[in-house]
């Protein structure tokens, strides 16, 4: 359900009900489904709003795993073998591995697609859909050979080059939809 608050951002891009900040603006803000077990999303979520039946979320910064959880001794324990997720909040270009205890609703500022361009390097990498449906056919950085998205520990997958056998225990895709993150292989073109 979606609906218009009047936010305000700090300045660190926290976004707070505080009427006296200065950096105020409309922002329209929605709820993203999450489903139980581990998931793949992407979308603009401020950390310190998420809700306690999320465990944990990750994403892929200066190249290595970091984490964040809104239960302060699971934060601890990432934190002895990982590095935090820096910053309050996380932009809807980078995709998310996201774990809930149960299914649960968190909630997403909307946003259209960021000036920053996706760069899709040879091997693997963890991407979001950066706010708009596409086909993951569309990507020309790169020969995408496989593609992986998670929802509720459901796994889909697109296989390019169609030589692998198609698992009837995997779901298959094409499309990505908004607030989607996935995993993807490239190859050089």
């Amino acid at each position: 359900e979606d609906e218009n608050l009047t936010l305000c951002e700090d300045g660190n891009g926290t976004l707070c009900e505080d009427e006296n900040l200065t950096l105020c603006e409309d922002i329209n803000m929605t709820d993203l489904e999450v489903k139980k077990g581990l998931s793949i999303i992407s979308g603009d979520i401020n950390l310190t709003q998420l809700p306690d039946t999320i465990h944990s979320v990750w994403v892929v910064q200066n190249f290595s795993f970091s984490g964040y959880s809104p239960d302060e001794d699971v934060t601890a324990q990432i934190e002895e073998s990982y590095k935090l997720i820096e910053g309050d909040t996380i932009k809807a270009n980078q995709g998310i591995l996201i774990y809930a205890y149960e299914d649960t609703n968190i909630s997403v500022r909307e946003s259209g697609a960021s000036e920053i361009p996706q760069v899709f390097g040879e091997g693997y990498s963890l991407h979001g859909t950066d706010g708009e449906d596409f086909n993951i056919e569309s990507i020309d950085e790169c020969e995408v050979v496989i593609a992986i998205k998670i929802a509720g520990d459901v796994i889909s997958t697109y296989i390019s080059n169609g030589e692998l056998e198609q698992n009837e225990q995997l779901e298959q895709f094409v499309d990505l939809y908004k607030n989607e993150g996935y995993f993807i292989l490239c190859d050089k073109k």
